[in-house]
């Protein structure tokens, strides 16, 4: 016999419960009101499991698609994140259970992530292209996405590094832009421009114009004075004077890793208003693991 959409709703809550008590309390505090329309959208009818993967298996992907119909769509986000519905469910059939409660717990931050993990996440997941596709991204994907800009690549970074969950990403990681990427991405302490170069490793940091934080640029100390990025500018020319940023590795503007002595500079002059004398920048250095706002 047939589950009924609630009967199947309650059995997904409890995977995640047994899984992890706090996304299962969570996941029933944001479907108030909704387990008969969720547990109808997590059906596996119709899709080939009758003849692919476990009982058990088949339990954990329908708590998986109840996290992706809670948290990738309003109310909890904000826009509808999760397009691509069957497309995931056809990708999940062949995984196995391990694998999906590991995609289960990508909407959980990772247990004590680290600083050395977040600046080896900078330097591997440099690939500028790629849809981010939500219902199917877990830590392991290599790619920025498309365009990435600078505290965007940031915080995909932190999500790899396990600092941020997809319920995160979502939701606080969905309102950063230039003007707000300080309230969710930390605001850290003010550093003097001689200290740059000591930055340890798995800092983030922030140039921004003095008094004015929606002009910024946005990366990872990789310690020794280098750092990773992606958008960042090149060169720049301001009073008489041009500066370029000290690329390694054939880095370059869309991802590279580079001098954050080098880049202060060049972040220097691309902010000085034209015609004016060079000013000096704020440079404000981020400790990812004294983040309150991170979830």
């Amino acid at each position: 016999m047939s589950r009924t959409d609630t009967e199947r709703f309650t059995e997904a809550v409890n995977y995640l419960r047994a899984l992890s008590p706090a996304l299962g309390a969570d996941i029933v505090t944001n479907s108030a009101g909704r387990a008969a329309q969720l547990g109808a959208s997590i059906s596996l009818e119709g899709a080939g499991y009758w003849k692919s993967g476990t009982a058990n298996q088949h339990s954990a992907v329908r708590a998986l698609l109840l996290c992706h119909q809670v948290y990738l769509k309003p109310p909890y986000a904000k826009t509808d994140l999760a397009t691509s519905g069957d497309a995931a469910k056809s990708s999940l059939r062949t995984k196995t259970e391990d694998q999906v409660k590991r995609a289960i717990l990508c909407y959980l931050p990772t247990l004590n992530p680290t600083l050395e993990g977040f600046a080896r996440a900078a330097e591997a997941i440099k690939k500028p292209d790629g849809d981010f596709v939500w219902e199917t991204r877990t830590r392991d994907d290599q790619t920025l996405g498309l365009n990435p800009v600078c505290f965007n690549a940031v915080k995909v970074w932190l999500f790899n590094a396990g600092f941020v969950s997809l319920r995160w990403l979502a939701t606080k990681g969905m309102l950063i832009d230039a003007h707000r990427a300080n309230s969710h991405l930390g605001d850290g302490q003010i550093i003097q421009k001689d200290q740059v170069k000591n930055m340890p490793r798995g800092q983030i940091f922030n140039f921004h114009v003095n008094n004015h934080k929606e002009v910024c640029h946005w990366g990872v100390s990789l310690g020794s004075g280098w750092a990773a990025g992606a958008n960042t500018t090149p060169s720049a020319a301001a009073g008489g004077v041009t500066k370029s940023v000290n690329f390694r590795n054939g880095g370059n503007s869309v991802y590279g890793e580079f001098t954050l002595e080098s880049s202060a500079e060049v972040c220097k002059l691309k902010y000085t208003p034209h015609g004016q004398p060079v000013q000096d920048i704020t440079i404000r250095q981020i400790d990812p693991t004294a983040v309150a706002t991170y979830f």
